[in-house]
């Protein structure tokens, strides 16, 4: 169907607030290219949500164990267009979420969104 946005979300609590952030990745068509698709962390709050943070990015995205004042850390993989593929960690600095460092390693965590996701649809789009 015309005007349907794809995507893969998850809810996390990333601040141990006891509230679910929502991360989600958006694998749809004009949304990306070859250094991958959108992802967007969303914090909930009273009035709806706010947008935390956002980049493009390949799966898997990946939950860390550590923490960065007080929340947690995570990466997923970037490559494509001739870059090596690689692995992006992720941590708050306290005011928003910073790229921090890169590797090839994929590290270990909580897959949030792996390899063989599955996409749900939301659609149709209101034309702007």
């Amino acid at each position: 169907m015309l005007n349907e946005l794809s995507f893969v979300s998850r809810r996390v609590d990333f601040n141990g607030d006891g509230r679910d952030e929502v991360l989600v990745w958006i694998p749809a068509p004009n949304w990306g290219g070859t250094s991958g698709y959108p992802i967007v962390i969303f914090s909930q709050k009273r009035n709806g949500y706010r947008k935390l943070w956002d980049e493009a990015a390949w799966t898997p995205i990946i939950l860390l164990k550590s923490k960065s004042h007080g929340w947690r850390d995570f990466a997923y993989q970037v490559g494509g267009g001739g870059a090596d593929w690689q692995y992006v960690i992720v941590k708050h600095n306290g005011k928003s979420y910073k790229d921090n460092k890169v590797q090839e390693k994929q590290p270990e965590g909580e897959l949030l969104i792996d390899k063989n996701w599955k996409s749900t649809v939301f659609g149709p789009i209101p034309k702007q």
